[in-house]
């Protein structure tokens, strides 16, 4: 039970993260990172004594702060885990049992359900320029694995690292996060290196989490617009030689983001026009 560190970043996650951690075994090494919580956050945390805390004086991140964490983990599985997320009691030694079968295996990931009982599709395929333009076109061999249903344990190539488990030395070994992707893309850029690697990715159908998704990215506002979109095409350059084909989906990619800031802020002009004339 106590071969895993799990690593938990916050940032304002007061909402949650009590639940998170009332999930989880205290016999576990809990690594809790924080970057900058302007709320609640580390009052509520400091509840569990037994949480390691790192306190960053300033938003270092997603990916920094979860390197900064396995750098002081002492175990041999890290538990990469979003405070919005509600383990059940099996999940990690199902995770941890899976893992220690199959040792060609680097990274494995449960099911996801959202809070209210649906399923949530938690694997994708690795972006790149074929299954992207599948995705467009809404075929079935797109990058967001539409055509699978997330009920049987197969390999796969991206888990989201809402939840995931990664072998320690593997981790270590591709560089741990890539921190050029400091918010997004960063569990598909890990993916990516871990298969370089020639180890395999699996989704394991038989244990699951409650996930309220996006609970610390929804407050970022549009921000999160510009930053996934600008990740995207990062990534697509550093994973593509085709520069005809980064520039066109650059340019795509540049486009959406500036029409659905566009809408976002022609959205909340109405809303506020509406409230005015409510009051009025």
């Amino acid at each position: 039970m106590t071969n895993v560190s799990i690593i938990i970043v916050t940032w304002n996650s007061e909402e949650y993260i009590q639940n998170c951690l009332d999930s989880i075994d205290k016999s576990y090494e809990i690594i809790l990172v924080d970057n900058d919580s302007k709320d609640s956050t580390l009052k509520k945390v400091k509840k569990f004594p037994y949480v390691k805390i790192i306190k960053n004086a300033t938003n270092a991140g997603l990916s920094k702060a979860t390197n900064q964490g396995a750098e002081i983990a002492t175990h041999d599985y890290l538990l990469l885990l979003n405070p919005d997320v509600i383990l059940k009691k099996d999940t990690i030694e199902k995770l941890c049992s899976f893992m220690d079968s199959h040792k060609d295996t680097a990274i494995c990931g449960p099911q996801f359900f959202y809070p209210n009982g649906k399923l949530q599709p938690s694997c994708r395929e690795l972006p790149n320029f074929k299954n992207l333009f599948f995705e467009a076109l809404g075929l079935g061999r797109g990058w967001k694995m539409r055509y699978f249903d997330h009920k049987t344990t197969r390999e796969v190539e991206q888990i989201m690292a809402s939840c995931l488990l990664i072998r320690k030395t593997i981790f270590n070994q591709v560089g741990g996060m890539n921190e050029r992707y400091p918010i997004f893309m960063n569990d598909v850029a890990l993916c990516y290196d871990v298969k370089e690697k020639g180890y395999k990715a699996y989704f394991c159908a038989d244990t699951n989490v409650i996930h309220y998704h996006g609970a610390s990215t929804r407050k970022m506002g549009r921000k999160k617009i510009i930053e996934w979109h600008w990740s995207m095409y990062r990534y697509l350059k550093d994973h593509s030689s085709n520069t005809f084909l980064r520039t066109l989906y650059g340019t795509l990619l540049f486009s959406s983001a500036t029409l659905r800031v566009l809408f976002s802020l022609l959205f909340s002009w109405i809303g506020v026009l509406f409230s005015r004339t409510k009051k009025a």
